[in-house]
Order: structure tokens, then C-alpha cells, then sequence
């Protein structure tokens, strides 16, 4: 039973954590590249892996934030 109700937990966590990456990926990343791309010198549109990389970034700063977020909702 508690095997049952962790999966549930994962997959809907996963699917939180991935719809969260995709959005911050393709709204809030390409907005903050597009401008502060030329300081950088990045020229164009962002690449297939930069993105892919970004999104898994964000999924890790997420993950850290939700197991650092635990014990205050405990308290």
C-alpha cells in the first residue's frame, strides 16, 4: 500500500516538476535571454541542448527548494 501511494506521489510530482521546467524554459528563459543575449554574445535563437540543460537546471533548483520547503510546512 505505502509502495502504491509513493508512486502516485512521483508521477505526480514528476509531472509538476516537468510542466514547471517547460515553462520556465520557453517563457521565462527565452524573455531573460533575449535580453541580456547581446551582452553575453549569443547570437540567434537558443539551441536544442541549452535548453534541454536550462530545464533540467530548473528541475534541480526545484527538487532542492521542495526538500528544503519540507520541514517548514511540518512545523
Amino acid at each position: 500500500m505505502l509502495a502504491v501511494m509513493m508512486a502516485a506521489l512521483m508521477t505526480s510530482l514528476t509531472s509538476i516538476f516537468n510542466s514547471a521546467s517547460t515553462i520556465f524554459t520557453l517563457d521565462v528563459w527565452m524573455l531573460l535571454r533575449g535580453r541580456i543575449g547581446p551582452c553575453l554574445g549569443c547570437k540567434g535563437h537558443p539551441s536544442d541542448r541549452e535548453l534541454l540543460i536550462v530545464g533540467r537546471v530548473f528541475v534541480v533548483v526545484l527538487v532542492g527548494i521542495s526538500v528544503i520547503w519540507i520541514p517548514v510546512i511540518h512545523k
